[in-house]
């Protein structure tokens, strides 16, 4: 499985809510119609930060700092070859064209985008039990219980 990560940061011209607003009811509706048209997606989450802290020199006490982003999405996609399905659609200049109506569009870098090769070591069903993947590419949600 291969999913791409997406971190930024707020619009500081129109705060916190504002942007969290178009980004949730405007600029997801048109991600979702995107994203539906691809074959190999598979999930869609998105992440809003609440707290951020810092390990120094591998000391287990916190450090508490400011988000050095403030929402995270993630994609989940059955190979590399869905994550460039995607890339390729031109579908994808307007989702961009969108951002600066709830990024800091004008920071340096605007947006982080990490792809990644997620593999589940170990998760807990909705039952309460623990559930080991059936394979090292497992999908989120299929795993056999222990």
């Amino acid at each position: 499985m291969i999913k791409l990560v997406s971190m930024w940061r707020h619009n500081p011209e129109l705060g916190a809510q504002m942007s969290d607003e178009h980004y949730f009811q405007r600029h997801t509706p048109m991600a979702l119609s995107l994203l539906s048209e691809i074959p190999g997606f598979l999930k869609y989450t998105q992440n809003s930060v609440v707290a951020h802290s810092v390990h120094r020199e591998n000391s287990p006490e916190p450090e508490e700092r400011d988000p050095e982003f403030h929402t995270m999405l993630e994609l989940y996609f059955t190979d590399e070859d869905a994550v460039n399905q995607l890339f390729s659609k031109p579908e994808m200049a307007r989702l961009f064209d969108d951002h600066p109506n709830f990024q800091d569009y004008q920071a340096d870098p605007s947006m982080s985008v990490y792809i990644v090769r997620e593999r589940v070591a170990l998760e807990r069903g909705i039952d309460g039990s623990l559930m080991i993947p059936t394979s090292s590419n497992s999908i989120p949600g299929r795993s056999e219980p222990v």
